[in-house]
């Protein structure tokens, strides 16, 4: 009995290092271990549910879990997939955050490193940034819809680096906007604000 106590006390001590931190905004983060086909997805924000989907390039739906915590580190083995392209769906109240796996030659294994992130702009009305960082030398589209799914924006960059624009979206009469941005590999974030 006194083992099943210590265990609970342990879980509880656990459960509250990733306790709530005050941040709206999730942090998404798909790193390889070491062998090339386990890749660790790491989450922190202040969602309770968070949606994991896996699909390959196709958008075939390959995996999906829900998992009910506010952080949390967890491996995915992709060893037993054909070599492609696969898109790491996480899900939570604020935001879906994709990432991309290429399997193939160890050149192109990896994920994708792009940081990126939309957001509103503090007491200004319908302005949002866009940016990705730490990206290669590439092309980045971006894609905006109203709330009634409508395509109200289509643009795209070619970028080395780092990229970020503010979009003004006071004209359009929506109370809600969808972002995605894309990469060479697909999409990479989609967010509605």
């Amino acid at each position: 009995m006194k083992f099943f106590n210590l265990l609970a006390l342990l879980t509880v001590i656990s459960a509250s290092s990733f306790a709530y931190t005050g941040k709206t905004a999730s942090s998404v983060a798909l790193k390889a271990e070491g062998s090339s086909e386990i890749y660790n997805l790491v989450y922190a924000g202040a969602s309770q549910k968070v949606r994991v989907t896996i699909r390959n390039a196709a958008g075939r739906l390959l995996f999906t879990e829900v998992l009910r915590l506010q952080s949390f580190s967890r491996p995915y083995n992709f060893s037993n997939l054909p070599h492609g392209t696969y898109h790491v769906e996480v899900t939570d109240d604020s935001a879906t955050t994709v990432k991309t796996v290429v399997l193939g030659n160890k050149a192109e294994n990896k994920s994708l490193e792009a940081v990126s992130q939309i957001r509103s702009i503090p007491n200004e009305k319908s302005k949002y940034v866009v940016s990705v960082g730490n990206t290669e030398s590439s092309q980045i589209l971006v894609k905006i819809y109203d709330q009634w799914s409508n395509l109200v924006y289509k643009g795209s960059e070619n970028v080395e680096g780092d990229f970020a624009k503010v979009f003004n979206l006071e004209a359009v009469k929506s109370d809600l906007f969808v972002f995605e941005i894309f990469d060479s590999n697909g999409l990479i974030k989609r967010s509605t604000m």
